[in-house]
Formats: structure tokens, sequence, C-alpha cells
């Protein structure tokens, strides 16, 4: 089966799913001085910038679906494309080729 685009749309409405993007706090590592373990300052707590892999967002405001696993939602599009090739109609136009 030719997987074109089924990542990339959503499975709902087969518009463009973008990436989620995670804020992850790391908190510097604990330090020890003479045997003292030293608390950790909650002011040097960092936040990096993360494209979470595994996830995307549909953004279109109709959506129903927002957040999509990004092997699942692209299970149920290939499931929608052999249907829709079951049934003779050929593949659904928003996952053809141009």
């Amino acid at each position: 089966m030719d997987e074109f685009r089924t990542i990339k749309l959503c499975s709902q409405c087969h518009q463009t799913l973008s990436a989620v993007r995670d804020s992850l706090n790391t908190l510097p590592k604990r330090k020890k001085c003479k045997g003292v373990v030293l608390v950790r300052n909650r002011a040097e707590v960092e936040f990096e910038d993360k494209k979470c892999h595994a996830v995307l967002r549909c953004d279109h405001e109709n959506c129903e679906a927002r957040y999509w696993d990004r092997d699942v939602n692209a299970a149920i599009n290939m499931v929608e494309l052999l249907k829709s090739e079951v049934r003779g109609c050929g593949r659904m136009e928003p996952f053809r080729r141009s």
C-alpha cells in the first residue's frame, strides 16, 4: 500500500497535522559539598523546547480530534484508503500524489 500522506493528514478532517512541541523542565543535578547535599535552586530551572515525535496536532478549527498518536492516525488513514479501494472509488483526493 502506498503510505503517501497517511501520517501527515488528520484521519478525521484530512487537514495537515503539525508537530507538538513540549517544554521539558530540567533541574540541575544535586551537588554535594563536603558530604552535604545542596538543595537545587528552583530559579535555575531550564526549559527546553523539544519536538514530540510521537504526537501530532490538528489545528483545523472544526476538527473534533485535536491530538493524534502518529502511528494510530496513519493506521486509521490506511484502513480508510483500503476501504475506498475495495469499494472501487480509487484513492481519496487528499492522499493522491500531484
